[in-house]
């Protein structure tokens, strides 16, 4: 019987189904060459003024959604039985990666923002249905300096999203956001080569 909550592949291969849903947005940009903030001000005269302000606010909701994403995740318990595994997080990181995904499909034309907003809600409903399933304990103690740096690592490329859009929202460059873009996920799949391969091998 089909349920709402996410399987045992989806709980392990976030990052993978998350990058398969933005890819999916951006291919949007074969046949629609324009991103939707574009496409709202464009026949306004003050059009680059609102544009900057529409992505100022998308580089607001990307911020927020990257600290409640790395906050959850610093707070998750680590214990011996599941180091090696994708911890179980706080529902406040899924509604996190929501509003990270709000903020990136600015940058997408409209079909991709529909693409991408519809396929992380739905994703991070069930994970949350899931993981409320489990019915695991809180861990009461503050995250540690070891928790945040662990989290900061695993959330390195929201960081670097955010920052590509705060340069982006600044210049209005597209070259700029893409090669920023590009640098930030290769820095993040450097800093966590070993995790990705460590769960693999689960």
């Amino acid at each position: 019987m089909m349920t709402m909550k996410a399987t045992e592949f989806e709980f392990r291969h976030q990052p993978l189904l998350r990058f398969l849903v933005v890819g999916t947005a951006f291919l949007t940009y074969l046949f629609d060459p324009v991103d939707v903030v574009w496409r709202i001000v464009e026949h306004r005269p003050d059009a680059r003024l609102l544009e900057r302000l529409y992505f100022a606010f998308a580089t607001a909701l990307i911020g927020a959604g990257a600290a409640l994403c790395t906050a959850a995740v610093a707070s998750a318990p680590i214990t011996p039985e599941n180091s090696g595994r994708r911890p179980r997080i706080r529902p406040s990181g899924h509604i996190g990666s929501v509003l990270f995904a709000v903020g990136v499909a600015s940058l997408a034309p409209f079909p991709g923002a529909v693409i991408l907003l519809l396929g992380e809600s739905l994703l991070a409903l069930r994970l949350i249905l899931l993981e409320r399933s489990f019915g695991h304990d809180r861990d009461p103690r503050p995250a540690s300096p070891t928790s945040w740096l662990r989290a900061m690592r695993e959330e390195s490329a929201k960081w670097g999203i955010f920052l590509m859009m705060i340069v982006f929202t600044w210049l209005l460059i597209d070259r700029v956001a893409e090669l920023l873009a590009v640098a930030s996920l290769v820095v993040w799949a450097a800093l966590n080569f070993r995790s990705f391969r460590r769960r693999a091998t689960l």
